[in-house]
């Protein structure tokens, strides 16, 4: 089992040292189908004054090259609108980069952070609309909601493996183990100023995302996919996130999806001390008239206890009225 790369152990210990990594990232779906992405990335200045060749540079992460370099792995239509950098808190320096997504259909992120090593396990996020035509079979959506569909996907930039991996990795050995549990306190000190949000927001209020969302009895129009602060965020037990050495063992293994870690985040849509880990599933609200035409116009809709009926706007469509959301068959005019 490969624990850490040089990379990653340099990265490790060098940024308890340095202070802060942060990156925020909100997706603003517009009416037309389009979007506006808004990417801030912020590194302690300690951490980018230090000099190892052999070190990640973080310094192009922040640069204005840098975000026009990604915009070719990110799909069709899109377009840097502005980059600055700036002084942030703390000694920290930050980027803040707008994209335009012609079509949000198309489009995949990738974040500033290269794999390295041709790391097989790097993640893009892509996004495609859902529109059906049918109730689902147990109401997990209607005929004539509109959705953006999100699913992780191998980051393209990576370096596929010359032989494809075909068994799963083994368990640690009890060395390993130990290795793991020596170097926990020094990745709990790494992730103390971390901060990781993804979040997406709509024009219309939320009716349903099929993970869950925060906020669901009011109109709210935002989903967090990803919101992880662990020096904030508690276990289900309600203790720090951080002194849990179950959690900790994992996510310094890079397994973020073990079943101990996944465990400690149920309920997270009612416990906003919970962190949020999510990077597939469908967000729905109402079709604007521009994705109406593009995707329900002259089509039929089919709902349970109603059969056939055609798709109209005046039923289904956004007009501009936030209301709380549905949780049967939408209500006419929202």
């Amino acid at each position: 089992m490969r624990l850490l790369t040089h990379k990653t152990l340099w990265l490790l210990l060098a940024l308890p040292l340095a202070g802060c990594l942060q990156i925020d990232v909100s997706i603003v779906l517009q009416q037309d189908g389009s979007a506006v992405v808004t990417e801030r990335v912020c590194f302690s200045q300690a951490l980018l004054d230090l000099d190892d060749t052999k070190a990640p540079q973080l310094e192009p992460m922040l640069s204005k090259a840098g975000a026009e370099e990604r915009i070719k792995w990110m799909g069709e239509g899109v377009t840097l609108v502005s980059h600055k950098v700036q002084e942030g808190d703390r000694a920290s320096r930050e980027s803040i980069a707008v994209y335009r997504v012609n079509d949000l259909d198309k489009f995949i992120y990738v974040s500033p952070f290269l794999p390295q090593d041709g790391a097989q396990h790097s993640v893009a996020l892509k996004t495609r609309f859902a529109a059906p035509l049918r109730d689902g079979s147990s109401w997990e959506h209607i005929g004539g909601w509109m959705g953006v569909d999100f699913q992780t996907m191998p980051d393209p930039r990576a370096v596929k493996p010359t032989v494809p991996k075909t068994q799963p990795d083994p368990p640690p050995s009890p060395r390993e183990v130990q290795m793991v549990r020596e170097l926990r306190p020094v990745f709990g000190d790494l992730l103390k100023q971390f901060r990781l949000k993804v979040t997406f927001e709509s024009y219309a209020p939320v009716l349903k995302a099929s993970f869950g969302w925060r906020g669901a009895s009011s109109a709210t129009k935002k989903v967090d996919l990803v919101d992880f602060a662990p020096d904030q965020n508690n276990d289900k037990y309600g203790f720090p996130w951080l002194d849990n050495e179950e959690i900790m063992l994992d996510m310094l293994r890079g397994r973020l999806n073990s079943p101990v870690v996944w465990d400690h985040l149920g309920g997270w849509t009612n416990n906003p001390t919970l962190p949020v880990m999510h990077g597939r599933g469908v967000v729905y609200f109402r079709p604007s008239m521009p994705l109406f035409k593009r995707f329900f116009e002259g089509k039929t809709l089919f709902h349970h206890g109603k059969g056939n009926v055609p798709a109209k706007f005046e039923e289904i469509g956004y007009t501009g009225v936030d209301v709380k959301p549905a949780t049967t068959r939408p209500a006419t005019g929202g």
